[in-house]
């Protein structure tokens, strides 16, 4: 549940925009990352989806570059981009191509996505059923992805921004990040993690 003016915002979008299809789906809860983006999917109509959150901007050529990629590579599950940082860091991120190993060893590819509609149904969607996946949804998601022999594809340019701030979910998320690669490992236990501390 967004406690800024977002669904105004959207109304006006949609009301001086009538041309475009816009579904605007409100709840007055928040039930959580998860659950926000599984109902987007779930309602989508198009091949295509991209998902973006609230600290998420895209330039405008984003979709269409990502959409080009899906085209012209019809067995990649999703498209991504390099995204840089703004706010209290700069740096980039999503800016390394697609890999396993690496995949294993730290989600070094961001949510913001463009997903096949199909792919993303057949992984099930952002898991919202453990605790230990909380914050980490995506990477949980990427190495479902990664553990059916499947790929996501880098257009690499920068194409979007990511806001970093202090008080963030990411933020607070990172925290627990030993619980959660443990989680990690094992539920995705088929995949070429890194050796271990003894």
């Amino acid at each position: 549940h967004a406690t800024d003016r977002s669904r105004e915002v959207v109304r006006s979008f949609m009301d001086s925009h009538p041309s475009i299809p816009v579904l605007l789906v409100a709840k007055d809860a928040n039930a959580g990352l998860a659950q926000a983006r599984n109902t987007g999917f779930e309602r989508a109509r198009a091949p295509k989806v991209m998902v973006m959150d609230a600290d998420n901007a895209v330039y405008p050529l984003c979709l269409r570059r990502l959409a080009d990629r899906l085209d012209a590579e019809p067995d990649a599950a999703a498209a991504y981009s390099i995204l840089e940082d703004f706010g209290s860091q700069q740096n980039v991120r999503s800016a390394l191509p697609w890999d396993v190993r690496r995949l294993c060893a730290a989600n070094y590819i961001d949510a913001q996505a463009m997903w096949r509609t199909d792919a993303w149904r057949a992984l099930g969607g952002y898991r919202d059923d453990d605790h230990h996946v909380h914050g980490w949804e995506d990477w949980d998601l990427w190495l479902r992805l990664a553990s059916r022999g499947g790929h996501a594809s880098l257009v690499p340019q920068i194409l979007g921004r990511y806001r970093v701030q202090a008080g963030s979910m990411i933020a607070l998320t990172n925290l627990s990040t030993a619980d959660a690669t443990a989680a990690m490992r094992a539920r995705h236990a088929d995949l070429p993690w890194p050796a271990t501390e003894p």
